[in-house]
């Protein structure tokens, strides 16, 4: 027996969006909902019902696109460290602090990576 496929209408109340592409609301979609917080703002959906490809990506995958905020930092090498150094160096040319703490500002502000 083929799969029924989702085609609309979209369960947001007011929703008049002009799409084609439908998404149902299953229970992995449901619990993604409920953990991200959007579902707050949508608690008379139900599991089963459809929306409409916008409102699931904004209701349920709402960090589908979005970087991993743990990200590691990237570890830059020897050699990628003093030339980030140096073309700081050359920037600040004639203005170079020689106190050591306002030298580290200076370099920090300058190039965060360092």
């Amino acid at each position: 027996m083929p799969r029924k496929k989702n085609s609309g209408p979209c369960s947001v109340q007011n929703c008049s969006l002009q799409v084609s592409r439908f998404r149902q609301i299953t229970l992995l979609a449901y619990r993604k909902a409920q953990n991200n917080g959007s579902f707050k703002f949508y608690p008379y959906l139900k599991i089963g019902e459809q929306l409409c490809h916008i409102h699931y990506l904004s209701i349920v995958e709402t960090d589908r696109y979005q970087k991993s905020k743990t990200q590691e930092p990237k570890s830059y090498s020897f050699i990628e460290q003093v030339s980030m150094l140096t073309k700081v160096l050359y920037m600040q040319r004639g203005n170079i602090e020689l106190d050591p703490i306002h030298f580290q500002q200076m370099i920090v502000e300058s190039d965060s990576r360092l």
